[in-house]
This record gives C-alpha cells, structure tokens and sequence, in this order.
C-alpha cells in the first residue's frame, strides 16, 4: 500500500471531493509527481519535472571528478575526456530523452556547457557557441531529438498486439484528424519535416 499511489493527469486545479480511490477498504494516496522507471512524471505531464532534480545534482559531481582524476594524472585530452564524459555522464543525464527529446532543456545543456568551460578553464560568461564551437562539440539537445527517431524507427518495427505500438497508432491517428495536436508522433513528424526528411515520414 506505501508503494501504491494515484494521479490524475489534468491541466490544473484541485480534484473534487468525490475522486476518492480505495483498495479493499483503504483509501490510496493522490500525488502530484510519480517517479516510474527513474522518469518523473507531473499530473500536467510536463517533462520540466523530468529534466530537474537530482540527476543533475549527480551529473554535475560526476563531471568534476572525471575532470580531477585527468588532472592528477596530469593528462588534458579533450578526446579522452568527453569519451568519459558521453559514457559516464550523458546516459543520465539524457535519460528517457526518446520520450522528451524534442525541445532543448536549459538544466540539461547548462551541465554540458558548464563541463565544457571547466574543461577550457575559461570564465562562465564566455559565450556558449564559441565554447562549443571551439570543442567541436553539439548542443545535448541534438543527440536527444536523434533519440526520438531512433525510438520512432523501433516502435514502427514492434508487432501490431504490442502495448507500445498500439499507443503510438493511438496517437498516430489523433494527429492525423487534429491537424494543431502537439502529441509524441506529431512532434516526430514535425522534427522530420523542419529538418528536410518530410519523405521519410511519409514513406
């Protein structure tokens, strides 16, 4: 029973006195996030909530140990350290990216720029593109949106019986009659045709 809670996804205001729920005769708890898998989910299923908190607190740790441990070993290799920095740190901190993957996350990319500046030993003000640039690095954000194709491209591939992929025809054809959806495959579809690959969506 302290495992079990209920939300109720809505786009804001307080639930009625009669959404009770019961298991047997004991009522179950409403919360307002719900951590499923290590993704937290919000009742506005906003990913904000999924792109903040601790993960960010433990990535942000991660980078600056990496960073210590290359320096007593008296070794700067850009190359060594971001193979250990795409290894150890962007898997947590892009995690369940194939679902949020879409839009840039300022909390996420704000680690990425921060390890890069440390790494250059450069003040924080230094502007970001040159950071990068000078790197040769791309935004995190680019790596989540090839996440979400890469999801899209499994899922088109699951036999028709599984959950998934009924979830994805679901929302495949509110897109197709609401033509203003901003749901998971709408989104896809978008991140196709904004880039130039509109035909691989449509074939």
């Amino acid at each position: 029973m302290s495992k079990t809670k209920v939300m109720v996804f809505r786009k804001g205001g307080y639930l009625s006195a009669r959404e009770r729920w019961f298991y047997g005769t004991e009522r179950l708890e409403v919360v307002n996030t719900y951590r499923y898998l290590g993704l937290t989910f919000s009742t506005r299923l906003s990913f904000r909530v999924a792109t903040d908190g601790e993960h960010l607190t433990r990535a942000k740790r991660g980078t600056i140990e990496i960073l210590k441990t290359l320096r007593r070993l008296n070794c700067f290799s850009p190359g060594l350290f971001f193979k250990l920095f795409d290894a150890q740190i962007a898997p947590s901190l892009l995690y369940g990216s194939e679902l949020w993957g879409f839009e840039q996350h300022d909390a996420v990319e704000k680690v990425h720029i921060q390890a890069c500046k440390l790494l250059l030993n450069v003040p924080s003000y230094t502007p970001n593109d040159m950071v990068l640039g000078d790197l040769g690095r791309f935004p995190l954000f680019v790596i989540s949106a090839a996440r979400c194709i890469q999801y899209w491209f499994r899922l088109l591939k699951q036999p028709l019986n599984r959950y998934s992929r009924k979830a994805y025809d679901m929302l495949y054809n509110m897109q197709e009659r609401d033509c203003n959806s901003k749901n998971w495959v709408a989104q896809i579809k978008f991140l196709l045709c904004y880039n130039g690959f509109g035909y691989v969506w449509m074939y």
